[in-house]
């Protein structure tokens, strides 16, 4: 329910703009099928079908860029020093998850060439 306003909201403020999603490729592994609940990583995978089904309907519907990536991919890339070039760091302080999804964000902006690698020459010299 929050991520499908959250998009439409951003592709409303830049009307004619390609959007960029970006989101971790989640793998529910050994631990959910450990949960105290019986059939917690069923639960688990299902939620994360839903929610893969439903961003994938809204970068359709409004032509956007999906970028799925691991989170091992990102966080060996998207280090603290480089969210700290990008001037993320402290934008995300005490917030783990925001930090996480920064290190998406970033990678995928980067790849897309929408922006520089905040630790590139090129970045540096700005």
């Amino acid at each position: 329910e929050g991520v499908a306003p959250t998009v439409h909201a951003i592709a409303e403020r830049a009307p004619g703009a390609r959007v960029l999603i970006a989101v971790e490729r989640f793998v529910v592994g050994s631990r959910a099928a450990r949960s105290r609940a019986p059939g917690g990583g069923a639960a688990a995978q299902a939620v994360i079908a839903e929610l893969v089904a439903l961003v994938r309907e809204l970068a359709r519907e409004r032509d956007a860029a999906l970028a799925a990536r691991s989170a091992a991919t990102v966080k060996l890339w998207a280090a603290d020093k480089r969210l700290a070039a990008a001037g993320w760091l402290r934008a995300t302080e005490g917030m783990p998850h925001a930090r996480d999804a920064a290190r998406h964000a970033l990678f995928a902006a980067v790849a897309a060439g929408v922006v520089p690698d905040p630790l590139s020459a090129r970045a540096c010299a700005r």
